[in-house]
């Protein structure tokens, strides 16, 4: 993954987590969503590192738009699969 593709994908992290507090600071979040938030901001600590976008079973690299639309994955569908 390159570093343009990191800097999108930590900016919709961003976006996503500003929605988050807002509706958090409106106390309209749900049990999944303060999960989410919490994944999302673990996925944020890790975006510049560079085992993120890899597979953590086979360490293969995760799909771009998986990750764009799923940030706080961090297991390919093949091996989710083979779970």
């Amino acid at each position: 993954m390159n570093k343009s593709q990191r800097q999108r994908i930590k900016r919709r992290i961003e976006a996503q987590l500003t929605c988050f507090d807002s509706q958090t600071r409106q106390g309209q979040l749900s049990r999944g969503d303060l999960l989410r938030s919490f994944r999302l901001r673990s996925a944020l600590a890790r975006v510049d590192s560079e085992g993120f976008g890899r597979c953590l079973r086979c360490e293969q690299p995760l799909d771009f738009d998986l990750l764009q639309n799923h940030p706080e994955r961090m297991i390919c569908d093949e091996c989710l699969n083979r779970s």
